[in-house]
C-alpha cells in the first residue's frame, strides 16, 4: 500500500516521464519533416498537433 504522498511523488513522476517523452518525440518528427513531401510532411503536422496540445497541457500542470 503507498501512501498519499507517495502516491503523488508516482503520478508527478509519470508526467514528467511522459513530458520527456513528448519532447523527445515532437523533435524526432520535427527533425525530419523537411526531408519528407508535402503528403508525408502534412500528416507528420496532423501528429504534431495533438501532441503539442497535451504537452502545453501538461508543463501547465506541472
Amino acid at each position: 500500500m503507498t501512501t498519499p504522498q507517495q502516491q503523488g511523488t508516482i503520478r508527478a513522476n509519470v508526467r514528467r516521464a511522459r513530458i520527456r517523452r513528448l519532447r523527445e518525440d515532437i523533435a524526432r518528427i520535427e527533425k525530419h519533416m523537411p526531408h519528407r513531401g508535402p503528403d508525408t510532411q502534412r500528416r507528420a503536422e496532423d501528429t504534431l498537433a495533438p501532441m503539442t496540445a497535451e504537452l502545453k497541457q501538461l508543463e501547465m500542470e506541472s
